[in-house]
């Protein structure tokens, strides 16, 4: 059995779709990546200039000073969670991307199998019409 013009045309579409797709979740990981590095870099910054209006306005207290710090070590915690499940995501898509090629690379072998099945399925078929036309 050979595939159709129309049948390689719409696999190639599915596979530019799927190949869009990667390419688009990359991209977004990146950028995420970079919002990670510009938010620490800002984190930094931020306990920087901590450190210095500690030492310029005495008159702060120690416990507004440690709710700024609070909330900054909260706002990494919370970026680092989603760094994570971003990790957690990206490693799903690979394992599918894995999944996907594979079964790309053995795509011979299961259209060849597909056919033994449909070969299979007409000499059944053809079997029972006989058997009942014989009765």
């Amino acid at each position: 059995m050979s595939l159709s013009r129309g049948n390689i045309q719409e696999a190639n579409e599915h596979l530019k779709q799927l190949h869009q797709k990667v390419f688009e979740l990359e991209n977004q990981i990146q950028m995420q990546a970079m919002h990670i590095d510009e938010l620490q870099k800002t984190n930094f910054e931020l306990h920087r200039k901590l450190q210095e209006t500690a030492s310029e306005k005495e008159s702060e207290t120690t416990s507004e000073l440690k709710k700024r710090l609070q909330d900054s070590e909260e706002q990494v915690v919370k970026l680092l969670s989603a760094a994570q499940e971003r990790d957690v995501a990206m490693v799903r898509l690979e394992e599918k991307s894995r999944l996907f090629y594979e079964a790309v690379e053995h795509k011979g072998a299961l259209v060849k199998i597909v056919e033994v099945l449909e070969e299979l399925s007409r000499d059944s078929t053809v079997e029972n019409v006989s058997k009942n036309s014989e009765q």
